[in-house]
């Protein structure tokens, strides 16, 4: 689900891509409250038009992909129009341009565009400031936001502080091709399936097929477990939580998928999947919506694809997927807190969201009109089954630390090396995986 960057820097319509999204379950653990509104009073937007001199606001890209059209359809345009002096400019992450870099010399930007999975790397260096107060002071009517969002929002801080507005929601889907399906006699994935139930019916496609065809391609051994919401470290005792029975049973589950016949085939699964037509099903998140619409723009046929619901997990465990979203921070070193805010709750608004929805994005507004928008700039999404992705159960995360995404890479060199190539068993492969993280941690730590 990765951008194929050569055939979008000619598309102006392609969608903004997923997040990288090979993180697992960075989130955490909280009850799905319904975020309480500012005064009534002042619920309506400021008109403002915002400062009366020429002002320079940078934003800061990291984490959350997003490309230059994206940026400049989604922000730049909308931002400039409705504040005529403000001039946005964004900032990627790169050499000499990394977060330490530009806290050094003192040139951090004054927003900051990433993703809730990734938000941990900002906190550890103080970087977003509380816009509690701010959104008070303009009037922000929080009510208007989908309720997991925000609470995502807070679940980064001890103190309930909001350290960061949302801008928009991911989502992770099944997709799926009709013609192998039709082509072999087999029925297509349904909405509510389990990935017991999917790799059922991969095994059915795999044998009929001899192998000649990736019958699912689960991608990353982090992107299918965005439905088992596995901890990997416990946030009380910083020790890995690798070594334990949900890990076990998610690593034969994957095991399982990677032993179907032609399902150990590897390559950029973007082309496999829309270019070269030989895989299945494959579980990505909604930035491929992106990868189909460019091309379709090159003039190739998409109309071969369909999606489902990301398939659940089965048994008593969570009945859906991550929660995942973009985030915008306000930068505690900003000499333009009050209109960077303003700029951030300006891009959360309903004019701005309904952009966002109809290149395929999921806005982070909790109405009807945005789900009803929702792909409809991207002529390679006309009829099919998008509206899936408001039909997944978007769970709470569990409790992130710091260590997470490096215990996620120690998971995944388990998996794809030491059970797949190396052929250890599970519970020697986890075990030493756990051994290792909790050196790695100990490391961190010092």
């Amino acid at each position: 689900m990765r951008s194929i960057s050569g055939v979008q820097k000619k598309v102006l319509v392609v969608a903004s891509l997923a997040l990288l999204c090979s993180s697992m379950f960075v989130g955490c653990s909280k009850s799905e409250q319904k975020p309480s509104a500012a005064p009534a009073q002042g619920a309506a937007e400021s008109p403002d038009t915002g400062p009366s001199e020429p002002v320079t606001i940078k934003v800061f890209q990291q984490y959350a992909g997003i490309t230059d059209l994206d940026f400049n359809y989604w922000m730049k345009q909308p931002v400039e129009k409705k504040f005529p002096k403000v001039t946005l400019e964004l900032v990627r992450a790169g050499k000499g341009t990394m977060p330490v870099e530009l806290l050094s010399t003192g040139e951090y930007p004054d927003i900051t565009f990433t993703s809730s999975l990734n938000m941990l790397n900002f906190t550890d260096l103080n970087i977003p400031a509380d816009v509690s107060e701010l959104i008070k002071k303009y009037n922000v009517d929080m009510s208007k936001f989908q309720p997991r969002g925000i609470n995502e929002i807070k679940s980064f801080s001890s103190k309930n502080e909001m350290l960061a507005m949302p801008f928009s929601l991911n989502f992770g889907l099944l997709f799926y091709n009709k013609n192998i399906f039709e082509r072999y006699g087999i029925p297509f994935p349904k909405d509510g399936m389990t990935l017991e139930d999917t790799i059922k019916i991969a095994k059915v496609l795999g044998s009929a097929s001899e192998g000649k065809i990736a019958a699912f391609e689960p991608n990353s051994p982090s992107r299918l477990g965005i439905s088992r919401l596995l901890p990997k470290v416990d946030p009380k005792t910083n020790k890995s939580l690798l070594n334990t029975e949900p890990w076990k049973e998610y690593f034969d589950l994957y095991q399982q998928i990677r032993s179907i016949p032609g399902n150990a085939t590897s390559g950029n699964l973007v082309n496999r999947f829309f270019k070269d037509q030989n895989v299945g099903m494959t579980l990505t998140y909604g930035g491929t919506f992106g990868n189909s619409e460019a091309f379709h723009q090159e003039g190739a046929d998409m109309s071969f694809w369909d999606v489902a619901t990301f398939p659940i997990q089965s048994g008593s465990g969570p009945k859906g997927i991550e929660t995942e979203e973009r985030l915008l921070l306000l930068s505690s070193t900003s000499k333009n807190k009050d209109l960077a805010f303003k700029i951030m709750n300006f891009l959360s608004s309903q004019e701005v969201q309904e952009l966002v929805a109809k290149r395929g994005q999921m806005s982070v507004l909790n109405d009807t009109k945005t789900k009803e928008l929702f792909g409809s700039e991207l002529p390679s999404l006309k009829g099919k089954n998008i509206q899936a992705a408001f039909k997944n159960v978007y769970n709470a995360n569990p409790m992130p630390t710091k260590y997470d995404k490096e215990v996620e890479l120690i998971a995944e060199k388990a998996m794809n090396t030491g059970v797949l190539k190396e052929k250890k068993d599970i519970n020697t492969a986890l075990r030493e995986a756990h051994e290792e993280a909790n050196k790695k941690i100990a490391e961190l730590m010092k």
